[in-house]
C-alpha cells in the first residue's frame, strides 16, 4: 500500500463492500449533476461498481473511481476495468492520482478473494488534459503502463498485480 500526504479539504471513502440505496442515489446524483455518465449507460448499475469516493469539505462527492472485471481479448486475461471521474473544479489537486492509486492498491489486496485469475487493472485514458500532460510510458505514481491505443485513439494503460501470471 502507498502512504501519501493528505489533500487539504478532501477525504477518501472506500465503498466497495457496502453501498446502501442512499449512497447509490447520491453517486447517481453526482454523476447526473456533473454530466459524467455517457448516454445509454445505466448510472445505477455503474454506481454498484464504485470502489472509492472523494469528498470535499461539505461532504459532497467530487471524485469517483469504479472497477469491474472483464476478459480482455488482446491480453487473454481477466482485468479490472478502471474508470474514474473528478469534478472540474477539483482537477489538478492530485485527487485523480490519489483515487487511482488507492483503488489500484485496494484491488490488488482483495483480487485473490474476488477472482484470482484477474491479472490487474486496465484503463482507457479519455481525459484530454491527462493525455497531453502525462506522456511517460509508465505513470510514476500509478504505475499504469502504456500498452497501445483504443479504436478511438485513446491511450490504454495497464497495471499488473504483483505476482500476476499469464
Amino acid at each position: 500500500m502507498t502512504t501519501q500526504e493528505p489533500i487539504p479539504g478532501i477525504t477518501f471513502q472506500n465503498v466497495w463492500k457496502e453501498k446502501n440505496q442512499e449512497l447509490l442515489d447520491e453517486i447517481v446524483d453526482a454523476w447526473t449533476r456533473y454530466k459524467a455518465i455517457p448516454p445509454g449507460e445505466n448510472p445505477l448499475d455503474r454506481a454498484k461498481q464504485v470502489v472509492y469516493l472523494a469528498r470535499n469539505e461539505e461532504n459532497h462527492i467530487v471524485g469517483i473511481a469504479t472497477a469491474y472485471i472483464r476478459r480482455i481479448g488482446q491480453l487473454r486475461a481477466n482485468m479490472f476495468v478502471y474508470r474514474s471521474f473528478v469534478a472540474e473544479p477539483y482537477r489538478r489537486k492530485g485527487i485523480m492520482t490519489r483515487i487511482t492509486v488507492m483503488t489500484r492498491d485496494y484491488l490488488e489486496l482483495i483480487h485473490q478473494n474476488i477472482n484470482p485469475r484477474c491479472l490487474g487493472i486496465i484503463a482507457e485514458i479519455e481525459n484530454e488534459g491527462l493525455k497531453q500532460t502525462l506522456r511517460q510510458a509508465v505513470y510514476p505514481q500509478s504505475k499504469l503502463a502504456l500498452i497501445g491505443y483504443s479504436k478511438r485513439g485513446n491511450p490504454i494503460r495497464v497495471y499488473y498485480f504483483q505476482g500476476a501470471k499469464i
